[in-house]
């Protein structure tokens, strides 16, 4: 009996933190490709200036979420510096090609 509570408990759990999803105006940053590893939300109209201030985020991105009306723009330096790049609202990248594990700032912003 106790494993199947914990079997649904856990099923539920999941679904819950994977159905993102369709919420509006939001980036996530993931450390892992294919949207795997610990996630990042940045709120509509919001920066990080330096992802060095945050323990275990600076050159750690690895893929990204955008959700919403948002583009978010990445950069390879801190204070928004360095090689750019933005994707646009409603688009994902599984994998982040030579910005993987590059950026160190980023903007999201939202119509």
């Amino acid at each position: 009996m106790f494993k199947k509570t914990a079997t649904v408990l856990l099923i539920t759990t999941l679904s819950v933190t994977s159905a993102h999803a369709g919420w509006a105006d939001q980036c996530f940053l993931y450390t892992k490709n294919d949207y795997r590893g610990a996630t990042f939300t940045m709120s509509e109209n919001t920066a990080v200036a330096d992802f060095g201030a945050r323990k275990g985020w600076n050159d750690e991105i690895s893929s990204v979420d955008v959700d919403g009306t948002c583009t978010l723009s990445v950069y390879f330096d801190s204070h928004y510096r360095g090689a750019m790049w933005r994707i646009g609202n409603n688009e994902k990248a599984p994998s982040l090609g030579m910005f993987n594990d590059e950026i160190s700032s980023a903007k999201c912003e939202c119509r």
